[in-house]
């Protein structure tokens, strides 16, 4: 009788065990799941967010380029 209980501990024990190695396994492929689409969602934003810079970069040194430009007309306008 107590042998028997021994076994059944056992076996509960071994299928619990059994549940969570499946569970362990489950969230861990979920895991890596999300970082690598975590790891591409960043890729990608960090490709646009150098457009971007690179755009801005263009935006001021086109802005710096025109403010020289006005600068020189509003010169040459006071000269005539």
């Amino acid at each position: 009788m107590i042998q028997a209980g021994v076994k059944d501990e056992r076996e509960n024990l071994l299928s619990e065990i059994s549940f969570t190695e499946e569970k362990c396994d489950e969230t861990s492929n979920t895991l890596q799941a999300q970082i690598r689409d975590d790891s591409e969602m960043q890729s990608n934003a960090e490709g646009k967010l150098a457009v971007g810079m690179s755009q801005e970069a263009n935006a001021a040194e086109q802005a710096r380029q025109t403010s020289m430009e006005n600068s020189q007309y509003k010169v040459d306008s006071r000269r005539r």
